[in-house]
Formats: structure tokens, C-alpha cells, sequence
């Protein structure tokens, strides 16, 4: 009897000695996982500060492809709100590029903008035909900053036909824009080749 007891004592100690193990093991394996979750965790913050791209409030930036500059007034989850050109609008953050602080700002610091004024006096159209290649170029470039803050969807160029150097150009300035949905010639009887209609990507 007096055996059996201590062998039922011994296998009692032997299991509790098991238990202890497994949940010293248990522990461990928990503490690993919350320290690597807590190493992720200051690597991604880390990143994020280090990130010379990412935006904050008071930023200057431009549109992708652009040559104005505005400042950031807020930024939120996939957009930010930008002063630029007199006018407060959201743009989307893929479409926006951080400019050094030393560059000059084509904007200004208004928070009561007449919006629908600079919608009423935007033209969709944009006529270039005669002008020098930069001169062009630019004037378009512009426009098209505008357009976009103003939410525009559909826009025309008339550049002419000629020799096609113009047509050309501008043709592949449209396509470092992110925001240019598609492009397409005139029809026919409304002027072909020498115009360009712009689709604006609503996004």
C-alpha cells in the first residue's frame, strides 16, 4: 500500500513537473511572438519616419507631372487637402509629389475660396496652335493642373496639324500623368488629328 502511494506521489510529481515544462515552453513561444510583433511594429514606424515621400500637414507639393506648386493642409487616408492656385481642394496622395521647401510656391494661403468661380471661368478647351513648342508646353501643363483640381473629366487641346512636332509633344507629356484616364483624336469633321480630347481619371 505504502508503495503504491508513493508511486502514485511520484507520477503526480513527474506530471505536474511535465505541466510546468509545457507551459514554461507555452510562455516562451509567447513572449518570442510579442517581441517579433514589437520589432515589426518599430520597423514599420521607423520606415514610415525615414519615408522622404510621406506627406504631413504644411508640405509642399505638386502634381505628378506638374509644375505648380501647392501646401498641404491636411492629409487623410488616400488623399490630402491642398491650397493651391488660390484654390482648397482634395487630391489623390498617389497623384502628388513632395517638392524641396526652397522652391518656390505657386499658392496661397486661403481658406475662404469662391470655388464655383474658378469652375465658371475654367475653359475645357485650350488652344496652342502657332505657338513654340515650349511655349505650348507649358501652357497646357497649367491648364492641366487646374483642370484637375477643378474635377474635370473630359478636355481639349487644339494643337493643330502641321508637321505633327506639337501633336506629338503633347502627346507625350499626356502620359506621364497619372491622372490622364485616355486620349483620343477629334472627329473628323470636328477638326481630326488637330485636336486632342483628354479623359481626366475621376479616382
Amino acid at each position: 500500500m505504502k508503495d503504491w502511494k508513493e508511486s502514485q506521489k511520484a507520477e503526480k510529481e513527474a506530471s505536474h513537473k511535465k505541466v510546468s515544462k509545457e507551459i514554461q515552453k507555452q510562455r516562451k513561444y509567447l513572449e518570442d511572438e510579442v517581441n517579433q510583433l514589437q520589432n515589426n511594429l518599430d520597423r514599420s514606424n521607423t520606415q514610415k519616419q525615414q519615408d522622404p515621400n510621406q506627406l504631413a500637414e504644411g508640405d509642399r507639393v505638386k502634381l505628378k507631372g506638374g509644375s505648380k506648386h501647392g501646401k498641404v493642409e491636411k492629409v487623410m487616408k488616400n488623399k490630402a487637402m491642398i491650397i493651391f492656385d488660390n484654390l482648397k481642394t482634395e487630391a489623390a496622395l498617389k497623384d502628388l509629389v513632395k517638392v524641396d521647401n526652397e522652391e518656390p510656391v505657386n499658392s496661397v494661403n486661403k481658406t475662404n475660396v469662391d470655388y464655383t468661380k474658378y469652375a465658371k471661368n475654367f475653359e475645357a478647351k485650350i488652344d496652342v496652335r502657332g505657338k513654340r513648342r515650349d511655349e505650348a508646353l507649358k501652357e497646357v501643363e497649367d491648364w492641366l493642373d487646374k483642370a484637375v483640381l477643378l474635377n474635370q473629366h473630359e478636355l481639349r487641346i487644339l494643337h493643330g496639324k502641321g508637321n505633327g512636332i506639337l501633336k506629338s509633344a503633347i502627346k507625350e507629356m499626356l502620359q506621364k500623368y497619372n491622372f490622364v484616364k485616355n486620349t483620343y483624336h477629334e472627329n473628323p469633321d470636328y477638326g481630326g488629328e488637330g485636336i486632342t480630347i483628354v479623359e481626366l481619371s475621376q479616382e
